[in-house]
């Protein structure tokens, strides 16, 4: 097979399928090869485009109401946008021309070259991708995608921002009425009153911070794993009968 952007957060694979179904023991695959028409003794292609977090956070729809729309973190909703992921990943077909400029041609395409034409991307589609890219995915035109800037906090922007949050909830509380207003004072405040939300609301710090670095594709530690008690070996000790109670007694 053939690699293409190995490791990175979008990157494909072309490699022969039939070989790969054999070396894992898939032959059932072969019946849902049929239903598509394939032959025995035919050559079976597999592109396979692989997404990863960091370009699914860029990702948006490109125009129209559902701007920013993020169908990407559920991924029941995602397989009924497959055809609009295919349509980033390879581009569209002539037929798809008449979609707004905004659209995404495509990550990768296979062109046919011209040796007075040293500009690639001016080079015309060959006519054997077309095919690829009219994979039945879609009904209808699709969303087209677009990636978004990535957005990069800046750390001491935000720290900024939490000192003008505190100075402004230490005014509301008016504290500083009482005695001069102080960071590590507003910080104590506020520790004890989000302590006392969080457990109401049932919250974990660490497990929100877990899941925001997961939704960013940051990484994250992995979860100690459960331990259950462990089951005594050997036979289990014979239970004696007690013996019946005396008539009378």
């Amino acid at each position: 097979g053939i690699g293409f952007s190995p490791g990175a957060d979008m990157s494909a694979a072309w490699y022969d399928k039939i070989l790969e179904e054999r070396k894992h023991k898939k032959p059932w695959m072969r019946e849902i090869h049929k239903a598509g028409g394939w032959e025995l003794g035919m050559r079976l292609t597999r592109i396979e485009l692989r997404y990863r977090r960091g370009i699914l956070n860029e990702l948006e729809v490109a125009h129209g109401t559902e701007k920013g729309a993020r169908w990407f973190d559920d991924p029941y909703v995602t397989l009924d946008h497959l055809g609009e992921a295919w349509g980033f990943g390879v581009g569209y077909p002539p037929e798809f021309d008449r979609l707004p400029d905004v659209t995404h041609r495509g990550w990768m395409r296979l062109a046919v070259p011209d040796s007075t034409d040293g500009t690639r991307s001016r080079w015309d589609t060959d006519p054997l991708w077309e095919v690829v890219q009219r994979a039945p995915f879609l009904h209808g035109l699709p969303k087209p995608l677009k990636r978004a800037k990535e957005a990069k906090p800046d750390l001491d922007q935000i720290d900024a921002e939490i000192r003008g949050m505190l100075v402004t909830r230490a005014m509301l509380r008016g504290s500083y009425l009482d005695a001069p207003a102080s960071l590590p004072g507003e910080l104590v405040a506020f520790q004890e009153r989000i302590t006392e939300w969080d457990a109401h609301v049932g919250r974990v710090f660490s497990e929100d911070v877990r899941e925001r670095a997961r939704m960013s594709g940051k990484q994250v530690p992995m979860k100690a794993p459960l331990v259950f008690p462990k089951r005594p070996r050997g036979r289990p000790a014979k239970r004696v009968a007690k013996p019946p109670a005396e008539k009378g007694a």
